[in-house]
């Protein structure tokens, strides 16, 4: 088999099916589709025109707009002897369909953003889902407000001045890889913001080391993000950073009363010793 990876967007087995081998391959629609040139449909399979690349671009942007995460599934019947070594090894292959999957969101988790928005903590989505899924999600969420959607393609045109130029009006970062991820971080940072980063898979590891507060979410986070971090969320609960938030604010608070009173106190007192 040929393992997803961010860099070809899709997963690829060769494999028998009863007497025959086959390919099959699932990934990203915009890397799935440019394999195929047919599609299934009405129980034939029919080549991919214009036309028909077309349509099924759209039903994929629809798709996605209803904030659904979308997999492109194809297959084909491989030459005799053929190996699934390298990309370039995947037959011509024929879309059998999409299947979508809902990740919905806790009414919950949309209050945490609102209330770390409003606590002037600004909040930016870093994914690698489909642009029109990650601002659909976003929107629900209630932090697009007008913010741009930079994909991961947009990032790798822009150089680190142009990015330190727009990356503060950039709500949703979306299709984007591990070494874009490690580089927004980096940009932020050189803006002067303090970062944290959360996230629960590899792919987030290197910019939660990097962020200032790197934050794994560990119920279901990979070795790599928790061994990386510097705090565990293991509720995997965005509500339980913006506790962490006002715990931490709080004891600021404290601490800044307590050295204002012990610093007023001893003024106080060496005045009164070196007058006296």
């Amino acid at each position: 088999d040929l393992p997803f990876g961010s860099h070809r967007s899709f997963h690829a087995v060769l494999g028998r099916h009863g007497r025959r081998r086959e390919v099959a391959v699932k990934g990203a629609p915009e890397a799935v589709l440019p394999l195929c040139d047919q599609w299934h449909r009405g129980g034939e399979s029919r080549p991919i025109g214009a036309e028909a690349l077309r349509l099924l671009e759209d039903e994929v942007e629809t798709l996605a707009r209803r904030g659904l995460r979308v997999l492109a599934v194809a297959t084909a019947k491989p030459p005799p002897r053929a190996v699934l070594n390298e990309p370039a090894d995947v037959p011509p292959l024929t879309l059998l369909g999409f299947v979508c999957l809902a990740d919905s969101i806790r009414p919950a988790a949309a209050a945490a953003v609102t209330t770390l928005s409003d606590a002037g903590i600004q909040v930016a989505m870093v994914t690698g889902d489909h642009p029109s899924t990650a601002a659909a999600i976003a929107a629900d969420l209630g932090m697009l407000n007008g913010g741009r959607v930079l994909t991961g393609s947009d990032l790798d045109a822009l150089d680190d001045d142009q990015l330190d130029t727009v990356i503060d009006d950039v709500a949703v970062f979306a299709r984007t890889t591990p070494l874009q991820k490690v580089r927004i971080v980096a940009a932020y940072q050189r803006l002067g913001h303090t970062v944290a980063m959360t996230g629960d898979g590899a792919n987030d590891a290197a910019a939660i080391r990097l962020a200032d507060a790197g934050i794994a979410l560990g119920g279901r986070g990979t070795d790599a993000a928790r061994s990386h971090a510097d705090v565990v969320v293991v509720d995997d609960r965005v509500e339980t950073i913006v506790d962490a938030v006002v715990e931490g604010r709080a004891m600021w608070e404290s601490v800044r009363h307590a050295v204002a009173i012990l610093v007023g106190g001893n003024l106080g007192e060496l005045g009164f010793t070196l007058v006296g």
